[in-house]
C-alpha cells in the first residue's frame, strides 16, 4: 500500500434518486461549499495496522453476512427503530441515505446531527406497527425537537 488517506465526500445531490454519491476530492472544502457534506476518509488498513502495531479482529468475531443482504429500502420510507439511548423504547425514523446494505437513518422530529446507521438486516429495525408485539413502548426521542407530548 501507499501509505495515504484520501478524501472522499458523502453528500446529497440533486439527483433523481435522491441518493448519496461518492466522490473523491483534491480540493479542500470550504464554508461556501460543505453544505450538506461529510468527509470520509479512506486508508491502507495493512500500512494503518503496522504503524498502530495492531491486528484486525477475525472475521468470525462478527456476526454480519460475509454477503451483505440486498437493500430494497428507498429514501423517505418510515420505519420504527430501537432507541440507541435504551432498547426498551422504539422511534419511528426516516430512511434519508444508504450505503451498499447501510440504512441512514433519521428519528423523526429530529435534525441531522444525530442521523445513525444500520445495517438492512439489523435487529433494531422493523416494519411499522410491530413494537406491541415486542413488548416495546412507544417514545419520542432524546433529541426530539419538540414538546414529546406531540410526538406521532
Amino acid at each position: 500500500g501507499g501509505g495515504h488517506v484520501s478524501d472522499i465526500v458523502v453528500g446529497a445531490t440533486n439527483n433523481t434518486d435522491n441518493d448519496f454519491k461518492t466522490t473523491t476530492i483534491t480540493t479542500p472544502i470550504t464554508k461556501k461549499n460543505h453544505n450538506n457534506i461529510r468527509i470520509i476518509r479512506t486508508l491502507d488498513w495493512d500500512d494503518y495496522l503496522n504503524v498502530c502495531h495492531g491486528r484486525p479482529a477475525p472475521a468470525e468475531y462478527f456476526n454480519h453476512h460475509l454477503i451483505p443482504p440486498d437493500n430494497e429500502f428507498k429514501i423517505n420510507e418510515k420505519l420504527e427503530v430501537s432507541s440507541p439511548d435504551s432498547h426498551d423504547f422504539v422511534h419511528l425514523a426516516t430512511v434519508v441515505g444508504y450505503m451498499g446494505p447501510r440504512l441512514q437513518l433519521r428519528l423523526d422530529g429530529c435534525d441531522n446531527a444525530n442521523d445513525f446507521f444500520e445495517l438492512v438486516d439489523s435487529e433494531a429495525i422493523s416494519p411499522i406497527g410491530t413494537y406491541k408485539s415486542k413488548g416495546r413502548f412507544f417514545a419520542a426521542p432524546l433529541r426530539f425537537r419538540r414538546d414529546a407530548a406531540t410526538y406521532a
